[in-house]
Order: structure tokens, then C-alpha cells, then sequence
């Protein structure tokens, strides 16, 4: 496992090898104590393969979750998310549109357009956390007044009216995020999804109801 001197280093070689972008909560990344606060860092790439190939990473916990892997960076482990397009994590082509109006900090970190950070960030807090913490709460609101997005209307609202508008949809399944109260006309039907999940909740009432009959 390479260990990186900096973190300074590993972007510098990441911005040769590949397409990336950090996905939120970059904006201190290189200052001291980012990761206690911040214990993971959350990349979205174009090509997975370069992506570990010029990071040198590795995978971490469940060798069945290959995208979950971590860097080692001045003899610390640093986990690290990698998402690509077309994973569910966002819908896809939002996730191309993310990596195609990236932009370059004057550090060296692509991240995505303000905008697209803004809505992005409402629905990482709204539908893939369940529940809107403080600290977002307070980051989108100074998000939004720096965007001269109207505070009176509700996230959510401003979420879906923003998906409408490029045609994206609520990628997953309805048992992976908070979907209570979105439009759902929204929510992209995959109906392979949808039927294993009903084939494993069906096994498991039949395992139960044997569990029943052998106690009797």
C-alpha cells in the first residue's frame, strides 16, 4: 500500500491520472484536523480503475464492497468512498453533469460547480442521511443566500423543482433512502431492483413461518 507524504501529493498525482471530484466537505480539506471531523473523504470518478491506480488504494472492511477502500497518507489510514456513474448514488446523469462542470480550487481539489453542490448537498442531507442536521441546515442556508436562492421556499421544494428542470430522478430503491413526501413521480422505477427485493422478503417470511412451525 503506497503511503502518500501529503495529501498535497496525492491530488497532485490524481489531477494527471484522472477524472475525480471530491463530493462535499472539502472546503477545509487540507487544514489540520479535518479528518476527526471528517473521517472519510467522498469521490466521484469517471474511471474506477484509474481512479485506484494512481491513488494507490485499497480496499477496506468487506472485500463484497470493492468502492469502499482507504489511502494511506503520512502513515494514516484515510477511508475513502468512491462513487462512479450510473452507481444509484445520484442519478446518473446527474452524476455525469457533476463530473462535467467540475472546477479546479486554487488548492489543486476538483469539486463540482456551486450550483450543482448546492443541490446536491440538499439531497445528501434530505434523502441519502433521512434527516437535516444543524450543521447542514446552516451551510445551505449560506449556500443558498450566496446563490440568491429564496430562503422561504422549502428545501425540498427547491430540490425537486432543480430535478425537474434537468430531468433527474431519485435513483435508488425506495428501502435505500428517504423518499416520505417526494414527489413520486420522481423516483426511477427498476423493476429488476424492486423484484429481487420482494424474492428476498418472501424467503424470509417463509424462513420464519418454518422457524414457527418447528417451535410448535
Amino acid at each position: 500500500m503506497k503511503n502518500w507524504e501529503s495529501l498535497e501529493l496525492l491530488f497532485d498525482e490524481l489531477n494527471e491520472k484522472c477524472d475525480y471530484l471530491v463530493l462535499r466537505n472539502y472546503e477545509h480539506l487540507f487544514e489540520e484536523g479535518f479528518l476527526s471531523e471528517h473521517p472519510d473523504i467522498d469521490f466521484l470518478c469517471d474511471d474506477p480503475q484509474k481512479f485506484i491506480g494512481a491513488s494507490g488504494s485499497v480496499p477496506r472492511g468487506d472485500a463484497k464492497e470493492p468502492f469502499s477502500r482507504k489511502i494511506l497518507v503520512a502513515g494514516e489510514e484515510i477511508p475513502v468512498d468512491l462513487r462512479i456513474p450510473g452507481d444509484g448514488y445520484y442519478d446518473e446523469p446527474w452524476e455525469r453533469a457533476m463530473l462535467a462542470g467540475r472546477r479546479k480550487l486554487g488548492n489543486g481539489v476538483y469539486v463540482m460547480e456551486e450550483t450543482e453542490y448546492y443541490y446536491s448537498l440538499i439531497y445528501h442531507a434530505l434523502i441519502q442521511k433521512h434527516t437535516l442536521s444543524e450543521d447542514y441546515r446552516l451551510r445551505l442556508r449560506l449556500m443558498g443566500e450566496k446563490l440568491g436562492v429564496s430562503g422561504d421556499e422549502p428545501l425540498l421544494a427547491q430540490l425537486e423543482s432543480y430535478m425537474r428542470s434537468h430531468g433527474y430522478q431519485y435513483s435508488c430503491t425506495e428501502g435505500d433512502m428517504n423518499l416520505k413526501g417526494v414527489d413520486r413521480s420522481l423516483i426511477k422505477r427498476e423493476p429488476a431492483k424492486r423484484a429481487a427485493r420482494l424474492l428476498r422478503r418472501g424467503r424470509q417470511r417463509i424462513k420464519e413461518k418454518i422457524r414457527s412451525w418447528v417451535k410448535r
